[in-house]
C-alpha cells in the first residue's frame, strides 16, 4: 500500500526538483520495505520474520504519526490499524 502512495505521490511530484527529491526518498523507502518483505518467501525463519515484520510495524507506525499534520484522517487510521493488524498477527504467529 505504502509503495503505491509512493509512486503516485513520485507522479504527481511535477518538475520541482524539491518534491521530487522527497518522493524519491519516499518511493526508495517503501521499495526497499517491498523487498525485504518478499524475502520472507524464500528465508524461512521465524526470528527474520519477526525482526522484518517489527520493521513494518514501526514504519506503520511513524506513517501514522507523520499523518497528524494532514486534515484526512485516513492517513493517520489506515496506518495505525494496519500496524495493529500486523502486531496482532505477531502474537498469533507466536502463540
Amino acid at each position: 500500500m505504502s509503495l503505491g502512495f509512493s509512486i503516485e505521490a513520485y507522479i504527481k511530484a511535477g518538475t520541482s526538483n524539491n518534491n521530487r527529491l522527497n518522493t524519491k526518498y519516499i518511493l526508495a523507502r517503501s521499495a526497499a520495505i517491498v523487498l525485504v518483505s518478499m524475502s520472507t518467501f524464500i528465508i524461512h525463519d521465524a526470528l527474520y520474520l519477526l525482526a522484518i515484520s517489527l520493521v513494518i510495524i514501526l514504519v506503520h507506525l511513524g506513517d501514522g504519526f507523520a499523518g497528524i499534520g494532514f486534515t484526512n484522517k485516513v492517513r493517520i487510521i489506515g496506518p495505525w490499524m494496519t500496524a495493529l493488524f500486523h502486531v496482532i498477527l505477531l502474537f498469533w504467529f507466536y502463540s
